[in-house]
């Protein structure tokens, strides 16, 4: 069983061509899930992106303007569907575990396809989860 992490893209992005774990660390917030995901020593983080769907860290991509949460609902289901086709076959989605670091808009349509899931921040707004990730320390 892996420690599979799935985080949320952000608005505030890089303006140029970079790997995707780059393309968002203008955002302190981004920054603050993945040394959330250091502390917790994650197998594998993923990037969910509106316009490009399951990312590797690794992956090269060029800047965009697209927020999931302004997208269609035909638009969401297709892109869930895309991104579930994708994690099935880089993931055990039945045995790893996911530590959802990404919003509604995301995990909506593929929640029910992931049997272990744990959101630390479920429920929090922005300000508190970026205070919960700044004050998490490993026990």
């Amino acid at each position: 069983m892996s420690k599979i992490a799935l985080i949320g893209c952000t608005a505030r992005k890089q303006d140029f061509s970079c790997p995707a774990i780059e393309m968002y660390t203008k955002s302190n917030y981004f920054n603050l899930k993945l040394d959330y995901c250091k502390k917790i020593d994650v197998d594998k983080i993923f990037i969910l992106s509106a316009k490009y769907g399951l990312l590797e860290p690794e992956a090269i991509i060029e800047p965009y303007n697209l927020h999931l949460k302004e997208t269609s609902k035909e638009y969401k289901l297709n892109w869930s569907k895309e991104v579930l086709k994708d994690l099935k076959e880089k993931t055990d989605l039945e045995n790893d575990e996911f530590i959802i670091l990404a919003g509604n808009d995301y995990m909506k349509y593929l929640i029910e396809h992931i049997l272990n899931t744990y959101n630390p921040v479920k429920g929090l707004g922005i300000g508190q989860q970026m205070k919960f990730f700044k004050e998490f320390e490993c026990d």
